[in-house]
């Protein structure tokens, strides 16, 4: 593939023959290497043409080069390198690979596999080989040698976006080179050098806005159009790598040696659970651990008749008494419950930091989030699971009333007292148009798809001093869409003094993050759910008709001029 990307050098007779530059793979693995090692010389296997010894050897390292191909062999050595032909698929490479080390009579600081491995049949075998290559070096010289990789990332935003289209259109070089067998993503390439006991040190990518998958013709999924802006935000919110059009990373042998397979395949497989052995619901209950209403909570979730939940209880201080005192509460269930129920503990941030720590250790399918004083029904969870089964993927919302209750004096027996009846002041369905207006979702009244989240790169926006959970919400139904079911199923408390974060905020900071979240979401293209423009279409038409009776618009000014007469 090409090392430099587009605007590269142009092909040559040999294939990979490309010039050397400082931002080049060449030029960052040869920074890489200087950056940790003064002296020695890098061991080059699947050299190509030997770019990569002009620019170690800017640095004062000594240069040996190993390739399969004979063409590329013979153009070294008309340079003046030191290459040897070895094919790295043989049965004796590692034994020929020292021979090479062996007859230099040299010490190697380096070994390095520049674009090869995606090259390769079975990149686990490759590894094995390098593994052997580093093991038996370290044994033989006073240091053992770094690896250096560089790697073309298929994940880039063009090859995913492009394939929207239904294209895959393979180039004779290039993130796609024809000659590619294996394609490699971040988390592949981590699971494959981890998993044959390399620790990564060091990495300089190679960066590339828009690479050669961009020819030919003028995509709607590039450029500055409404949906490549729209792709472009869900992919940079999945990860950091959507730009990087290689990988080249520098790793350091552990030393634990290698893992045995049946290890690093089940490093592998737990990275996602299996569905089967996933709870259906991760409940996150916030609290500082102060309020007697957390038993209500924990008491309301003990008593759900669908009992496939996991409880991660975040107890938002760092007070060790108040931590114990919380694991007393959660001792008094029985066990079924109680061994539900993680105690964790959480030091400092604001109120999303207790909400962002659940999401990286939550298992369940779905996420739903109680502060420590809601109350759920007993088929809470139950009424969730029934609206995934007719609408799976999306944000699953049911009904919630709203309870006032009052803060007692701290010298009173009890610390809160009731002080209304239920209300039913949010709507029973969820509008989509409606929730951009204004928080109408309580966040015991939903639950998010965990792994949606997590593939979207969603969290709670620390920035934010409240609607926090208002933003996490429109980002997920703004997004995967929204299914409700009309059943009440959880008491929202508020608090007429202290207690709630509604009213011990001021009106200012409200307002703030209200338009903050709004401005945020407003940078990029919305998808809106079937129907939204013909109720657009209608509310504009309701906005001008009303300016019409006000006086504040001509009948002939707007588009309804002649209905409206």
């Amino acid at each position: 593939m090409p090392d430099d990307g587009p605007g590269g050098d142009s092909e040559r007779s040999l294939t990979y023959d490309f010039a050397y530059s400082w931002q080049s793979t060449y030029g960052r693995v040869a920074r890489l290497i200087a950056s940790q090692v003064e002296t020695g010389t890098v061991l080059d296997l699947g050299a190509g043409v030997g770019t990569l010894g002009h620019a170690v050897g800017r640095y004062g390292f000594g240069y040996l080069a190993v390739d399969a191909d004979d063409d590329n062999v013979a153009a070294m050595r008309s340079r003046g390198r030191e290459a040897v032909r070895v094919d790295l698929l043989a049965d004796d490479a590692v034994a020929r690979v020292l021979e090479v080390v062996e007859a230099a009579e040299t010490t190697v600081v380096a070994v390095t596999m520049l674009d090869v491995i995606e090259h390769l049949p079975d990149p686990d075998r490759t590894m094995r080989l390098l593994r052997d290559v580093v093991d038996r070096l370290a044994v033989r010289q006073p240091v053992a040698p770094m690896v250096l990789l560089s790697v073309p990332n298929v994940a880039h935003y063009d090859l995913g976006a492009k394939l929207l289209l239904g294209r895959w259109d393979v180039t004779p070089t290039g993130l796609l080179d024809a000659t590619h067998v294996t394609l490699f993503t971040e988390e592949r390439l981590d699971a494959l050098m981890s998993s044959n006991g390399f620790a990564e040190t060091c990495r300089d990518d190679v960066i590339i806005e828009a690479t050669e998958q961009r020819a030919p013709g003028d995509f709607p999924v590039f450029g500055s159009t409404m949906l490549a802006t729209h792709l472009r935000a869900l992919r940079d919110g999945a990860d950091p790598n959507g730009r990087i059009y290689q990988f080249v990373r520098s790793y350091r042998g552990t030393s634990d040696g290698r893992r045995g397979e049946a290890e690093a395949r089940r490093v592998e497989t737990d990275a996602v659970p299996d569905a089967g052995s996933r709870p259906f619901l991760s409940v996150v209950v916030r609290t500082q651990g102060t309020r007697s209403t957390l038993l209500d909570t924990l008491t309301s979730l003990a008593a759900q008749h669908d009992r496939d939940i996991e409880v991660l209880l975040m107890v938002h201080s760092d007070d060790p008494d108040t931590l114990a005192r919380v694991d007393g509460e959660v001792a008094r269930f029985e066990d079924g419950f109680s061994r539900r129920v993680a105690v964790r503990q959480v030091r400092g941030g604001g109120r999303s930091r207790p909400l962002n720590e659940a999401l990286v250790s939550a298992r369940g399918r779905y996420f739903a989030i109680l502060d420590d004083d809601d109350i759920v029904t007993p088929d809470w969870v139950a009424t969730f699971r029934q609206i995934v089964e007719r609408s799976p993927g999306r944000l699953v919302r049911a009904g919630c009333v709203v309870q006032g209750i009052v803060e007692r004096e701290p010298d009173e027996a009890i610390d809160f007292s009731v002080d209304s009846g239920f209300s039913a002041d949010h709507p029973a369905h969820f509008d989509t148009l409606d929730a951009v207006r204004s928080n109408r979702s309580p966040s015991c009244s939903y639950a998010v798809p965990l792994d949606a989240a997590r593939a979207l790169g969603f969290t709670f926006d620390e920035s934010l001093r409240v609607c926090e959970d208002w933003k996490f919400e429109l980002q997920i139904a703004l997004t995967c869409g929204a299914a409700d079911a009309e059943r009440v199923t959880s008491v929202y408390r508020r608090w007429r003094s202290g207690g709630r974060a509604s009213l011990d905020e001021g009106a200012a900071v409200w307002i703030a993050d209200h338009e903050a979240v709004i401005d945020g979401l407003d940078e990029t293209p919305t998808l809106l759910p079937a129907g939204s423009l013909r109720r657009i279409h209608e509310l504009y038409r309701y906005v001008e008709q009303l300016e019409t009776e006000l006086g504040r618009r001509r009948p002939d000014d707007g588009p309804y001029a002649d209905t409206s007469r």
